[in-house]
């Protein structure tokens, strides 16, 4: 699926999305049909772990336009990797308040040579056969 709301954002556009903090895939399945282009899940204010978000980024896996975007809890490289091998199309990190812990957050998300990402992507790569290339 393409990342429709990074090529808004790029083009200069906006996007409408909403807020996630209930953990139940049946939450993430309709409220991915209801029109909008990404779906936040709050994993940083909320009980939601990387089983329950696995779960919830299957759910919405039938929508065509929707893309799942992750808060995690820090800035910390296993905690992103695990948000981005289960399919985030996007991760949003809290707590950068300085230079390198910004160039830290983006190194965590990219693969070597750029970042130190290890590969393991499982549903991530399911339907992308360039992945590591569109990923990074």
């Amino acid at each position: 699926m393409k990342n429709y709301v990074k090529a808004k954002l790029r083009a200069g556009g906006t996007s409408i999305g909403a807020w996630v903090t209930i953990g139940h895939p049946d939450v993430a399945e309709i409220m991915s049909m209801l029109g909008f282009e990404c779906l936040l899940f709050d994993a940083e204010h909320s009980p939601l772990n990387v089983e329950t978000l696995q779960g919830m980024l299957q759910a919405m896996s039938y929508t065509e336009k929707c893309i799942p975007i992750i808060r995690v809890a820090w800035n910390d490289v296993a905690l992103i990797k695990r948000a981005l091998d289960i399919g985030a199309y996007g991760i949003v990190i809290p707590w950068i308040n300085s230079k390198e812990e910004a160039i830290n957050a983006v190194r965590y998300c990219r693969y070597p040579p750029r970042g130190v990402r290890g590969y393991g992507p499982r549903r991530a790569a399911l339907h992308d056969p360039e992945y590591v290339k569109t990923a990074d």
